[in-house]
This record gives C-alpha cells, sequence and structure tokens, in this order.
C-alpha cells in the first residue's frame, strides 16, 4: 500500500514509472524488445522480452509500441497484448506531480491536457 502522505520528491521521481506500468505480452518469437518511443520528449527506452513478456511504463496513448528483433530491426505490425499492471493510480499520480512538478513525462502530459481543454468562457468575436 502506497499513501499518498509518504510521498517525497525522491518518490515521486521514481513511482509514475511503477504506477503506469503495462504487462506487454508478444508471442512472436523472434522479438527481443519492446521499444516505447515518448514523442514530446524525443526518447525511447527498449525493455527486453522475457518468456515474451516485459513490463513498461506507457504514459499516454500518444506513446508508439515497437518491437525490436535480435539483429536490432524494428517493427510496428506485431500483434500484442497490454494489461496495465495497477489499477486507481490518478490520485497517486497527481500527488507526485505535486510533489515533483519537473517530471519530464507527468509535465508534458500536463501541458497536453491543458492544451487540448476547452475553454471555460465563452468567446465571441464583434466586428
Amino acid at each position: 500500500m502506497i499513501y499518498k502522505e509518504l510521498i517525497d520528491p525522491q518518490l515521486a521521481r521514481a513511482l509514475p514509472a511503477v504506477l503506469k506500468s503495462n504487462r506487454i505480452t508478444c508471442r512472436d518469437a523472434a522479438m527481443r524488445y519492446v521499444v516505447v518511443r515518448h514523442g514530446e520528449l524525443m526518447t525511447e527506452d527498449a525493455y527486453p522480452l522475457q518468456d515474451g513478456t516485459a513490463y513498461v511504463p506507457l504514459f499516454s496513448e500518444r506513446d508508439i509500441i515497437l518491437f525490436q528483433d535480435s539483429f536490432g530491426n524494428r517493427y510496428l505490425n506485431i500483434r500484442y497484448e497490454k494489461v496495465s499492471a495497477m489499477e486507481a493510480v490518478d490520485e497517486l499520480l497527481e500527488c507526485c506531480f505535486e510533489v515533483y512538478p519537473d517530471h519530464p513525462v507527468l509535465f508534458v502530459n500536463a501541458c497536453y491536457e491543458a492544451g487540448t481543454m476547452q475553454p471555460c468562457w465563452n468567446w465571441q468575436i464583434r466586428r
């Protein structure tokens, strides 16, 4: 159990990756890695598949999931299953962002959400 009161800046840096972990299962025996591209951050991370399974943090629906074979070839069209490893994490993620607002992925997601929200006022242009 993790309580909001326990979250300090050090834990707030590491906890989001655990909270947003997903179990990726790929039945293609040729695949060795799950590669996740974070477009807004212009970064990618590779996670080894062990017995066809990897636990991968996915921070948004905008993350791109690729698979890599032992020769370094990457594939986008590989069938896989994705299941969230944690449930009901929104409150803890909000607390992490409050304690450590410089977390790069949480910061990007907050900016994305702010940019896609509908304004609460109704501007009318008059000529």
